[in-house]
Parts: C-alpha cells; structure tokens; sequence
C-alpha cells in the first residue's frame, strides 16, 4: 500500500514537472524565493576566509576543485561544499524538497564567503550578483574551446532558449571566469554572455597535476596495479563524449567493433574503456565476448579522467575536450567522427572540425584500426605543439595559484 502511493505522488510529480507552464511557476517562485534569502543573509558579515564550492554531481569534490581546495586550506581558508541536489531517495518529490533546501542553504553561504566558485551552469547562482567584498568565479569544466555552450546554442536544438536565458539572468553575475588561454577568451565571453574583461586567461587549476612527474608516474603504477598484464601493452584510451541533446537525455553508442579491431591491430595493444560519466552505467563489459577479456578495459568508473589521459599511449575520442588537456602530453590523437555531419548540424563547433583537430579523423573500425597501427610514424607532434600553444598556453603548473591569489585578493 505505502509503495503504491509514493509511486502515485511520483507519478503526479512528473507529470507538473512536465508540463512547461509549472515548471516555469516553480522556477519563478524559487527565484523570487532565492532573491529574498540572500538579501536577508547579506545581513550577516562576510567570512574573509571562507571559499563556497559548488558541485553539479552528487558524489565526491570534482576535479576542478581539488588543488584548490587543497591550497585554501594550506593557507588557512575555509572551505566549504555544497552539491547541486541530493539523490538519495527514491521519493522523487521528497528529493525535489531536499535539493531547494540545499539552494536556500546555497544562498546564505554565498552572501557570507569571500568568494564562490562555479564549474558549470547553476541557476541559484544567477538571482543575485556578488556582493561588495565578495566574488563569483566560473571555472567552466572544460578546457579550450570546442564545442558550442551557452549564449552560444541558444535557440539550437541544445540549447536553451533565449527567454529563458533572458528571465532568469543565466551566466551573467560571475565577477570572473577562467580560461586555459587568451586565444579563446572572446569564445568565453560569447558563450557566457559576458564582459570580455571578465574573462581572465589564468590556466585551468585541474591541469596543474600534467607537470608533475611524480603524479604521471603514479596513475600508471595504480593502473598496473590493478591490471599488471597491462605493463607490455600499448595503451589506446578509448574516451568520446555522450549524444543526445541535453544532459537529460544523453546516451552512448557503442560503435566500435572491438572483435574486427583486436583483430586488426593484434594482441600488442589494449583498449581503455573511460565513457563520460553521464553515460557510463550504459556499457558493461558483461555484453562483449570472451576473446576481448584481455583486450578490452571499461575504467569508467575505477579511475578519473585526469589518470587516464596520464597513462595512455593514443587517446581515441571524437568531440570530447580531454583532447585540450591530453595535448599537454604531446602525444597521438585519433578522432573517430562517424557522426560529424549529423552531430555538426545539432550542437556545432567554434572552429572547423576537420581542419581543427590535431590528429587523422576516421570514420570506421577499418580504417581506426589502420591509424593506429600508422600512429607512431605519422604522428604529427609539431602540430601537436601548435595545437596545445593555441588553447593550453596558460596552463602550466600554477593555475591553481593565479586562481587563488584573484580570487581572495
């Protein structure tokens, strides 16, 4: 009985949620609720050495706020976290309650910390601009700048829409935001709707990790831990980003025919498996066949992005930015754009792809299989070189300090 009526409260949830005109009740209601928390919290006096994290995921501190984290604390600040929602209930309407109760909890800390830092879209954020003595920093969660986002897909069939954007004042109350170059920094004032003078080519702090040799070595090290047959094979880190056109509705294809591709290239190379964590649950090793145990690798969910890039010998992606990161190695890139065309037309890309990218572009197993086994007498790394001094020049070792010091000066 008790489940079948939280099943009916559930039901009757979706179905508000679902029609437009209430959820954009809802969303006027909590913005005019969040508007009227931060104005009584800026009653309170500003905590000078107090930083607010926020987080879009549910789990642990993302990378993008490690370093910093570690160097606030280093130097005496206080840092606190505040995660976008609260997934730990299957009542969906009791955690719809729990996720406003943490934006009001959100607006209170923001008014008293001396700075706030953002790594992506978070709607509270945009009802109330900083006040004096404090700052709101976007530390967007990508580094260059590759495919389209905010004010820049407004309209398409990602983005969107531009009364939205306009009504609820998106992106616009950030006193900074973060670049991994100044060859992008009008891309980052596009996208964000921004004041190009707000934008500040300070490097991206996840970043600083890639110039530490000890670092490097030791993500190999736990790979081989855990996988110690890997230590004679050529790494492919096998990494593209989701479909779909939201984050709502994302999902993952796999296209690779591992079978046709093991036996192309051989039995001197493995397959690293690192899916976008939108769409991770949607591959298991379970579905592929026993010949690829041994061939095929699925650390979706074993190791972060960050140590994957460190101990792949060619990373394999598509449209995924890892590649802007993956370049400070100077290492080959394969891009396998099966989809370009259609994936071009309904999210699109700030520079021409084809004459973009710094790696062969392939659009089959066949012709993947035979890049890779091209790679080290073809690879290109002056063009590696350029590609990374075009969008990575401000990335090298000390962003998390450039951020630091803007940020609680």
């Amino acid at each position: 009985m008790k489940e079948r009526i939280k099943k009916k409260l559930n039901e009757h949830y979706f179905r508000y949620l679902a029609k437009e005109e209430y959820r954009n009740k809802l969303n006027s209601f909590l913005f005019f609720l969040w508007k009227v928390i931060y104005k009584i919290s800026c009653l309170l006096p500003v905590k000078k050495r107090k930083l607010l994290f926020v987080a879009n995921n549910d789990f642990s501190v993302p990378p993008e706020y490690e370093s910093l984290k570690s160097l606030a604390e280093q130097k005496g600040y206080v840092t606190e976290f505040i995660f976008k929602s609260a997934n730990s209930s299957d009542v969906i309407y009791k955690n719809e309650l729990k996720k406003i109760l943490i934006e009001i909890k959100f607006q209170i800390s923001y008014a008293t910390s001396k700075c706030t830092f953002l790594y992506d879209y978070y709607l509270p954020a945009y009802a109330n601009y900083p006040r004096k003595g404090t700052r709101l920093f976007q530390i967007y969660h990508a580094c260059g700048a590759f495919k389209k986002w905010g004010y820049s897909t407004k309209e398409s069939s990602w983005g969107l829409k531009s009364n939205f954007f306009e009504k609820y004042n998106v992106h616009k109350t950030y006193t900074y935001i973060t670049t991994s170059s100044p060859q992008i920094n009008h891309i980052y004032a596009e996208a964000f709707g921004s004041e190009i003078s707000k934008v500040k080519s300070l490097g991206v702090p996840r970043t600083d990790v890639f110039f530490s040799k000890e670092f490097v070595s030791a993500q190999k090290g736990e790979l081989l831990k855990k996988y110690p047959e890997l230590k004679s094979k050529k790494l492919l880190l096998w990494a593209p980003t989701f479909r779909g056109n939201s984050i709502r509705t994302s999902y993952n294809e796999n296209v690779l025919d591992f079978s046709l591709l093991k036996e192309l290239i051989g039995n001197e190379y493995a397959v690293l498996v690192k899916l976008h964590p939108h769409v991770a649950k949607s591959f298991s090793l379970k579905d592929l066949p026993d010949e690829l145990q041994g061939f095929v690798y699925d650390i979706s969910k074993e190791f972060q992005i960050s140590s994957a890039l460190c101990f792949s010998d060619i990373v394999i992606s598509d449209y995924s930015s890892l590649i802007f990161e993956y370049a400070l190695f100077e290492r080959p890139m394969i891009f396998y754009a099966y989809d370009l065309e259609e994936y071009n037309t309904g999210r699109s890309f700030y520079y021409d792809y084809e004459s973009f990218v710094p790696g062969e572009i392939v659009k089959n197993t066949e012709e993947l299989a035979q890049a890779i086994l091209n790679a080290e007498n073809s690879f290109n790394k002056e063009k590696v070189v350029a590609f990374r001094e075009r969008f990575m020049s401000a990335c090298d070792g000390n962003s998390t300090q450039r951020v630091f010091d803007l940020a609680t000066e």
